[in-house]
């Protein structure tokens, strides 16, 4: 067999093992808690097909039945994976990341590098979207996002044009640049998502801050 008909074999063999779904429907979402995608390449070897066979079937193991993976020709390697997460709550969510995240580390020929991103997906109305909006524009950390892929800054938008914007301007002007490099979308219906961070658990953690901060100043509101 020549070597490009094993790459062929090999990669057709991974898809089947992690059973690829359609990447355009959100349908996980309609949940409360917090839906991670999280984005990695495998970097394929031939001295290294049965490796990657483990390690593609520890983060399968892993995660089914909470998860479906879909692809991303985004990422530019030899096999582009994204695993979408169903929504879970704050513990449950922490233990699965750590999970996958052990995962990627030790194994060397799967890798989350400046073309992977990180997105955190919140359940959210209009009110909500505002709400969170408002809180964070007055503690947001670029740091907290990985801007390899992605260079559109969430404050930048924000600050568009000199002046702070409100919730409704920035959603306005959002519209009008599209909502695929912009690191904070507020533009999918009933959907909050936030995009492109770091592999770091902290990052997760301060945005679910935020999300359940805006809940509850809602609540408290009456909204």
């Amino acid at each position: 067999m020549t070597e490009t008909l094993i790459r062929l074999f090999d990669k057709l063999k991974y898809c089947l093992l992690l059973r690829f779904r359609n990447s355009n429907r959100k349908e996980f979402f309609d949940m409360d808690g917090c839906g991670l995608e999280i984005e990695f390449g495998v970097e394929y070897e031939r001295r290294c097909r049965t490796y990657i066979e483990t390690a593609l079937r520890k983060m399968a193991s892993l995660v089914r039945g909470k998860c479906k993976f879909v692809t991303d020709s985004t990422i530019g390697s030899f096999l582009n994976v994204e695993i979408v997460l169903k929504p879970f709550e704050r513990d449950e969510l922490k233990s699965i990341f750590f999970g996958v995240k052990s995962i990627l580390d030790f194994y060397d020929n799967l890798v989350f590098n400046d073309n992977c991103g990180l997105h955190a997906n919140f359940r959210a109305d209009d009110a909500l979207k505002e709400a969170f909006y408002n809180i964070l524009i007055t503690r947001y950390d670029s740091a907290r996002f990985n801007h390899g892929k992605y260079r559109t800054d969430f404050m930048q938008a924000a600050l568009h044009g000199g002046t702070l914007k409100s919730y409704g301007e920035y959603v306005e002007y959002q519209n009008s640049v599209g909502s695929k490099y912009c690191g904070v979308n507020f533009l999918k219906p009933h959907l909050l998502e936030v995009r492109t961070l770091n592999l770091d658990w902290d990052d997760v953690e301060f945005f679910y801050d935020i999300y359940e901060e805006a809940k509850a100043s809602l609540a408290s509101n009456g909204k």
